[in-house]
């Protein structure tokens, strides 16, 4: 199974750089526990970001300079990355488990073992406890096959991680292993596609802002 949908270039940068909150980089390194090409441009940054530090050690670096760099690295093409970079059988990489191990402290190892609640007909929900972060989110949810979740925008960054299942929206399909890195400018409705329940792990800066006078009064009660 090959990952066809991955962070931004951005993303992977800040990730490297320990710019992210937590909730977004437990994503992030779910991500690329399962996708070599992107495991190999964090690589990349922070062997740059390194050498960066050790040269501009003993000299101030120009905000030009600096803003050039940047620019570079997010930027840069898979061209620069090893010609045998390839991403990884899901299954084999993860001794045939369903959830990556960066989540195992999360959510557990297994599915089957998750205390679901109930948050809408066809859709469960857990919430993650994240000590010390105030404005960012962690949630687990279990959308059952054809459902949808309403079209809504963001009050900050949306990161979604696939664990099993798939879903769509206008950005296109997601698969398991996948990543939907959404930032507050989009507008979309996920959809649940396939025979199978999606259960994807989604992290926010904060509550979905819903097109629906009914869902977004559903949300003040139950904050998704």
């Amino acid at each position: 199974m090959k990952l066809s949908q991955h962070p931004d270039p951005a993303s992977l940068l800040s990730y490297s750089s320990g710019g992210l909150s937590t909730p977004f980089s437990i994503l992030i390194s779910a991500h690329i526990s399962l996708c070599n090409t992107c495991s190999e441009k964090v690589k990349l940054y922070n062997e740059i970001g390194g050498v960066l530090i050790e040269d501009t050690a003993d000299a101030d670096l120009s905000q030009d300079a600096l803003n050039k760099f940047m620019n570079a690295i997010v930027h840069e093409s898979d061209d620069r990355l090893p010609t045998d970079s390839k991403n990884v059988d899901i299954q084999q990489q993860n001794n045939n488990t369903e959830i990556p191990f960066p989540l195992y402290k999360y959510i557990g190892s297994s599915i089957e073992k998750i205390k679901w609640r109930y948050l809408a007909p066809g859709i469960k929900r857990v919430s993650i406890l994240m000590e010390g972060e105030k404005n960012a989110y962690l949630s687990l949810l279990h959308i059952g096959p054809g459902k949808k979740i309403p079209e809504h925008t963001h009050t900050g960054e949306e990161m979604t991680f696939v664990i099993s299942g798939s879903f769509q929206d206008k950005t296109g399909v997601y698969n398991i292993g996948d990543l939907a890195d959404h930032d507050e400018e989009i507008e979309h409705q996920p959809t649940v596609i396939g025979k199978h329940p999606c259960v994807c792990i989604v992290a926010t800066e904060g509550p979905m802002i819903f097109k629906s006078f009914f869902a977004n009064l559903f949300q003040s009660f139950y904050r998704i």
